[in-house]
């Protein structure tokens, strides 16, 4: 899918895949609408899509979600969080007994938060970034020092909340499988 976003003299083509509720940034360019020598950047022109650090705003929000889904978890599943593998079987659990209502939109992206957390704890190259875009920002899952993205947010919550049981451990499978191939390689690790 490509997406194009016009400001003043220049538009910028996204190229972007859904797949399964996750979206994944392969490349960006910025192409002028008008001849080269007529292009102008502006002071208010913003390039996206643009990756930054989470603050300490978007670690409060995180932490939040994270609490709710452990509180849920060791009240009704009997289990808690450890931000490791172990957790997709307690999100697993926590969708088979369909714990969460399907029009409850935060709880739904709290287990995506833990999805989330599985995914930097596993994979050393990932850790929690905002993404920012034309929609606006977003927590996700990205390769450090690239715009190379995954929405573990939502990638659990928009499956749910149209009444679908998600496999847990399928969907992080799918996702490690988009962002993969953009991790940097070793020399010699072919």
């Amino acid at each position: 899918m490509i997406h194009t976003f016009s400001s003043r003299n220049r538009t910028t083509r996204i190229l972007s895949a859904v797949i399964h509720g996750a979206i994944i940034t392969f490349s960006s360019m910025a192409l002028p609408s008008l001849a080269q020598s007529d292009f102008r950047l502006h002071k208010d022109d913003v390039a996206f899509p643009r990756v930054r650090d989470i603050n300490w705003m978007n670690s409060t929000y995180l932490e939040k979600q994270r609490r709710r889904v452990d509180n849920l978890a060791r009240s009704d599943v009997g289990r808690q969080l450890h931000g490791n593998m172990s957790d997709i079987a307690t999100l697993q659990r926590i969708v088979d007994r369909e714990l969460i209502a399907n029009d409850s939109k935060e709880m739904l992206q709290a287990l995506g938060v833990v999805l989330g957390d599985v995914y930097v704890a596993e994979n050393k190259d990932l850790q929690w970034m905002v993404y920012e875009d034309a929609q606006g920002p977003s927590h996700a899952i990205c390769i450090k020092d690239t715009k190379h993205c995954i929405f573990a947010i939502t990638m659990l919550s928009r499956r749910m909340a149209v009444g679908v049981k998600p496999n847990v451990q399928e969907t992080y499978t799918k996702g490690l499988n988009l962002i993969k191939p953009f991790f940097e390689k070793l020399p010699f690790s072919d």
